[in-house]
């Protein structure tokens, strides 16, 4: 019965396109659970551990908690899990991990979405040393917006503990100037980045005129000044005074 999806989704990974995190961990179902629709199961685990690091990361028993797992899927669960936890304790991760620079990366970015024709954002984590060490892809699969929420933000440094997070989404078809909307999640990121001690390194917007760089433009710094704590808490206390 499945069959056809599931040689679509394998020919979408073969083809290198954007796969969102309840996409990959389906594929990667298919082979602990050879006779049933993973898509559900997929969706079922991210709701209930958060998100795919943390379906990787979870026991055996809150895996099996999930209907549609049992003990033998869990357990292969938490082994993909270990061992990509492993080789990077080993540090064979260190030679695949891409040096942040703003201009490469907003080169990166316009390679990386030109294809695309649905909005995707993406939010990268950069550790101490600038490196990008996870990414994490969100889409609705339509070509004029896609939802972030405070939330989902947050849940990303607790899962990845970065030092510095980089936004980056596409406008298919359309300027790469930012939308008021763009402005206000930039700033709530900004706000979430800060709260947890983390650097909102920058956002890049991909169009189809150009790339924006909030940083590379100066727009960054500004919402950095109108959005810092301790200035805000300096205003508060001026106007009760």
């Amino acid at each position: 019965m499945h069959e056809g999806h599931r040689q679509r989704m394998m020919d979408k990974m073969a083809s290198d396109s954007m796969l969102q995190d309840h996409e990959l961990l389906e594929i990667l179902l298919f082979y602990a659970i050879p006779r049933k629709n993973t898509n559900e199961i997929a969706h079922s685990l991210i709701d209930a551990c958060g998100s795919l690091a943390g379906v990787l990361h979870a026991d055996v028993k809150r895996l099996e908690s999930v209907e549609g797992v049992g003990k033998s899927t869990a357990v292969y669960l938490k082994t993909v899990g270990e061992i990509y936890t492993r080789i990077g304790k080993s540090g064979l991760l260190e030679s695949s991990r891409m040096i942040f620079s703003y201009h490469d990366f907003a080169d990166y970015i316009a390679e990386r979405y030109k294809n695309s024709d649905a909005e995707v954002l993406e939010l990268y984590a950069l550790d101490a040393k600038s490196r990008i060490t996870f990414v994490q892809t969100f889409s609705s699969g339509d070509n004029d917006r896609v939802e972030l929420s405070s939330a989902d933000v947050s849940r990303f440094i607790s899962d990845y503990s970065p030092k510095g997070v980089v936004i980056a989404h596409n406008h298919p078809g359309v300027s790469a100037t930012p939308s008021a909307h763009d402005n206000d999640f930039t700033r709530l990121a900004h706000l979430l980045c800060s709260l947890n001690n983390v650097t909102l390194v920058d956002h890049v917007i991909v169009g189809c005129d150009r790339t924006y760089s909030y940083y590379l433009t100066g727009e960054l710094e500004k919402i950095r000044e109108c959005m810092d704590l301790d200035a805000m808490m300096r205003r508060a206390r001026a106007q009760r005074t």
